[in-house]
């Protein structure tokens, strides 16, 4: 295949780290694949597969790096069957550390259990025990936390307002789900659960100014002034049809009064003023002559109606 610039070096570099960070389905295993494949096959200074640690993400991600490489050495070896190294490769290929991030910190963990007080023959937990295991811990602690058991974390006081403001705290099952999803998303951070701590000052009722100040007021406004212009945008263009077609002349004015709401809402400074200018939105119904077949407009104009009609009720 024909490899970009960057790509080519990411191949062909020696004696020096690489970091190669590429967009997903850039061809970043293809690039490693071919670095690898090239290394072994060197003629002056030819890597050893043995020595290799090759650690990827999937095992289907092993299974191409493998087949890939053993494909490679295979072709190379029939072009030069003088090349007993070759041969060699192909056998150590079996054996090689081409494996998943996961497996190879098993091997690492498992090798030293003892050291670290783990039991030699400990297995990974299957995601459904995780999960029975997760949960059952997650119930102790929240029981925990209500009868005032572990201080260090938070008052009986403290929590219960903690879980008033995540959920219903009369169904602690719904807690316990809010807890667990917080604390899923947070494995993904790089800072855990220090990702939290920049919006302790935000939540302080004694910093609160208003809603436009905060972070997901401007956001929300934001979100709903691109929502109503692209339907303002939407409806003028719907309505233009009205001139080619014979309308219900009802339908027209019922079209222009949902731009006219629209610009009414665009106007709105404030967080208060747009949720006020929002709920004051009447939806009208459009109408149909006899049982023609509906027209362009008609059709056009009722569905993206229906949609507005959602969107304001969401928002």
């Amino acid at each position: 295949m024909g490899w970009t610039n960057e790509q080519q070096a990411a191949i062909s570099t020696r004696d020096r780290t690489l970091l190669v960070s590429a967009a997903a389905g850039s061809g970043k295993t293809a690039t490693l694949t071919e670095r690898i494949i090239q290394s072994i096959l060197d003629d002056k200074n030819p890597a050893d597969i043995g020595r290799m640690l090759i650690a990827t993400y999937t095992n289907a991600a092993v299974d191409e790096l493998r087949d890939r490489i053993g494909k490679a050495i295979k072709k190379a070896s029939a072009e030069h069957p003088e090349n007993h190294r070759l041969e060699e490769q192909l056998l150590k290929l079996k054996d090689a550390k081409i494996l998943t991030i996961t497996s190879f910190c098993n091997g690492i963990l498992r090798a030293s259990a003892e050291s670290v007080g783990l039991a030699p023959n400990y297995r990974i937990a299957e995601p459904p025990e995780a999960k029975i295991l997760a949960s059952s811990v997650l119930d102790g602690l929240i029981n925990a936390a209500y009868e005032g058991e572990i201080p260090e974390v938070a008052s009986p006081e403290e929590f219960i307002s903690l879980a008033d403001s995540l959920s219903n705290i009369k169904y602690s099952e719904g807690l316990a789900e809010t807890i667990a999803y917080i604390f899923e998303k947070l494995t993904y951070t790089e800072t855990g659960i220090d990702t939290l701590l920049p919006f302790v000052n935000e939540y302080d009722p004694k910093n609160f100014t208003s809603v436009d100040d905060t972070r997901y007021g401007k956001y929300i406004m934001d979100l709903t002034r691109e929502m109503l212009s692209e339907y303002r945008e939407a409806f003028v263009k719907i309505i233009r049809l009205a001139s080619t077609e014979r309308i219900d002349e009802r339908n027209l004015p019922k079209a222009e009064s949902e731009i006219a709401f629209i610009e009414s809402c665009e106007r709105a400074k404030s967080y208060e003023e747009l949720r006020l200018a929002l709920s004051l939105y009447s939806a009208p119904k459009f109408n149909r002559t006899g049982k023609e077949e509906p027209t362009d407009f008609y059709v056009s104009v009722g569905t993206m109606h229906k949609y507005f009609n959602a969107d304001i009720k969401k928002f």
